[in-house]
């Protein structure tokens, strides 16, 4: 049988720019196990390359800024979905995670978007309980000989809403053993509109430059490649404080061995990320200057991993280890008073180490199983605190002191255990099921967050919060069926799953004195909450479908209906994105096509009460994008978002933190208006 006619189909995302973002054509590689948007036919994106979860069944984000869109997959986000680009987990600069893994996967550089749908196999990553995406930016190819070439990509265009822009260039000079490649980036916009109000600040500019060598002798490739990123002046609104600057550079050495039945893979790499923000140089300053603050923060990460694999006949195999470590940094300051200090976080290091062994044979004609194995250690710890607050503040004082005379070094021993079975009933259509032990340990801002503040990376909540040293890991069993039908015009891939999650880490009401008094007084929040182990459960249900009903015409769809709860309490989870369907009509000529797009979203009212979670009406927008090839190489492409102006607010946008005339302070952030855009793409 065709692998490729039971693994999951993509012809709808082919003909359905999903939502409200701007990505017109997308080519999709249809993968057992994968959803891949191939960059090769991109042509309009948005800067936040997290907006492509929108179009992913299942998916969503969670969006905070303009740059700052977190990932969110069946109702899970954050550090529980593992995040690769370019091969590396990136671990964010700051603690609120102002800059996401993607925000250094910028949309115009993309080459690839990966999303491992459902269960995702313990070869992609460690801690992978919510899923795992892998971003791969353009990095150019060697040739077929010795003679020289030269071959890139020129991607510019605009937006009319915010004034947006983007100019990106991408090249490289190859033959068939060396390889340089080279790219850089920017783009800016200013405060974007929605149809009945000015959304402040969200504000954006960002650099991308990118250098790389790579030397191939036979099957044997070794690749050194360099990138910095510079982000400044970016708004995020649905956060305490904007983006002042991001400065992050990576650099990565690999080695890889490809032969006709072993494969070998191996690669260094280290990142330092420095990022400055503030409550005051974007958003109105607050009126009492001793409340003005300036944060400065620091993520440093050394990771390594190698892998061995084998493919024979009706059986392959693949084992490897990896590491991740990082240290974070966060100190708080006042600019109007030179004496005033806080030290957030203090030398956190989170360091793993994981080994994994993972197979796929054939039991019998039509029958494929996948298991997978994984352990990964994880070891935390964290250096003294201190803060000016404590000389005038006796509670703030004990809170430094029980936070400094705790026991701050911390083991967990994670185990993951994945089984995939498919069935392929014909050549047509594949029954599958997949059931996991999946795992996560407690990320450094639920463990060490030692004063009620806000930096819970990307939450976004508007709680204060504290951390609990000896959290547990949360383990999460799960079960996932569905199947894949694929005929000629016809395509429909459903998914049913279940999560069981045992020490779900989630805020819960703060009972401690001292904490709630600190929280009223100096933080704001009379009801902060505190990381504690709870329980819950995530259930759902997605599907993918299209039908070409005519030679030049398809209809698409997109479903996703997802559920959180708490299993130890009558509560809903935090943030979960609203049941909402995509429905699409694109005619397809040989040189242009057009497609018409309805999102719909259900209103969003089971929200979490313990969040004070505020519920959403349910909305629908339009967009008509359109493309047009003008030479071989010359694409281009224009259309219009939400074409009629529709007033809404996305669930997974947080709420307003900044003064703003037209949106209160805790409302939610409304949706973009109409948005009208240009884009030019030439490949040579």
């Amino acid at each position: 049988m065709n692998r490729n006619t039971r693994l999951i189909p993509a012809l709808l995302l082919i003909s359905t720019p999903a939502f409200a973002d701007h990505v017109e054509e997308v080519t999709v590689q249809g993968s057992r196990e994968k959803v891949v948007l191939d960059r090769s036919n991109l042509t309009v994106a948005m800067p936040d390359t997290a907006e492509l979860m929108r179009r992913i069944p299942g998916g969503g984000v969670n969006k905070n800024g303009a740059l700052t869109g977190i990932p969110q997959y069946r109702g899970m986000y954050g550090g529980r979905v593992h995040v690769n680009v370019d091969g590396l987990a990136i671990s964010p600069g700051g603690p609120n995670w102002m800059d996401p893994p993607l925000h250094y996967a910028p949309t115009a550089l993309l080459e690839n978007f990966v999303v491992f749908r459902g269960i995702a196999p313990v070869s992609a990553g460690q801690e992978t309980i919510g899923g795992a995406i892998e971003a791969e930016t353009w990095h150019g190819s060697f040739t077929e000989n010795s003679d020289w070439e030269n071959h890139g990509r020129l991607y510019t265009g605009a937006q009319s809403n915010g004034k947006g822009w983007v100019s990106a260039i991408t090249t490289a000079v190859a033959n068939n053993q060396h390889k340089l490649h080279i790219a850089a980036l920017t783009e800016s916009g200013d405060d974007q509109k929605s149809a009945d109000a000015t959304i402040t600040p969200t504000e954006y500019q960002r650099q991308r430059y990118d250098l790389g060598y790579s030397l191939q002798l036979g099957n044997h490739v070794i690749s050194l490649d360099a990138t910095r990123n510079e982000t400044n002046d970016s708004g995020t609104p649905a956060l305490p404080m904007d983006i002042l600057y991001v400065d992050g550079e990576k650099q990565k050495l690999a080695w890889s061995y490809l032969g006709s039945h072993w494969q070998m893979q191996a690669q260094l790499a280290n990142s330092n990320i420095e990022h400055g923000m503030t409550n005051y140089h974007l958003r109105s300053a607050p009126a009492d200057m001793s409340r003005w603050r300036r944060n400065e923060t620091s993520s440093d990460t050394q990771s390594g991993k190698f892998s061995l694999g084998q493919n024979l006949a009706g059986l392959s195999w693949k084992a490897g280890l990896d590491v991740h470590n990082s240290i974070h940094n966060s100190d708080i300051s006042n600019p109007n008073n030179a004496m005033f200090y806080s030290v957030n976080f203090n030398d956190i290091s989170r360091d793993l180490m994981g080994v994994f062994a993972e197979t796929q044979f054939t039991l019998q004609e039509g029958i494929e199983l996948e298991l997978g194995l994984r352990a990964t250690q994880v070891e935390t710890n964290a250096d003294t605190v201190n803060t000016s607050m404590a000389m005038m503040n006796p509670m703030v004082a004990t809170l430094r002191d029980n936070f400094n005379n705790a026991n701050r070094k911390q083991r967990d021993d994670l185990f993951d255990a994945v089984a995939k079975i498919y069935t392929a009933i014909s050549n047509e259509l594949t029954f599958y099921t997949g059931i996991a032990r999946k795992s996560r340990a407690p990320a450094y801002q639920e463990r060490y967050l030692w004063m009620p503040m806000q930096s819970t990376a990307g939450l976004a909540d508007g709680n204060n919060h504290v951390g609990t040293i000896d959290l547990q890991p949360e383990v999460s069993h799960e079960l996932e069926i569905g199947f894949d039908l694929n005929r000629s015009k016809l395509m429909i891939s459903p998914r049913l799953y279940w999560k069981n999650i045992d020490n779900y880490i989630q805020g819960v009401p703060e009972t401690n004195p001292a904490i709630v008094m600190v929280s009223t007084n100096m933080g704001g929040d009379p009801t902060p909450l505190r990381f504690a182990n709870t329980s819950a459960k995530i259930y759902g249900a997605d599907m993918e479908a299209s039908w070409q009903f005519l030679p030049q015409w398809t209809l698409g769809s997109v479903v996703t209906i997802t559920r959180g709860e708490r299993r130890d309490i009558d509560d809903n989870l935090y943030r979960i994105t609203p049941d909402n369907l995509t429905l699409s009509l694109k005619y397809q000529a040989d040189t242009w096509s057009v497609s018409l797009i309805n999102a719909l979203y259900r209103k969003q009212n089971k929200v979490s009460v313990t969040n004070e979670e505020q519920t959403t009406a349910g909305y629908g927008t339009l967009s008509l994008h359109s493309s047009f090839t003008l030479a071989k190489d010359l694409t281009l492409a224009v259309g219009v978002n939400n074409l009629l102006d529709k007033s809404y607010a996305d669930h997974l946008a947080g709420y307003n933190r900044a003064a703003n005339p037209d949106i209160a302070i805790g409302e939610r952030l409304p949706g973009m208006g109409r948005d009208a855009f240009v884009r030019l793409k030439w490949d040579w």
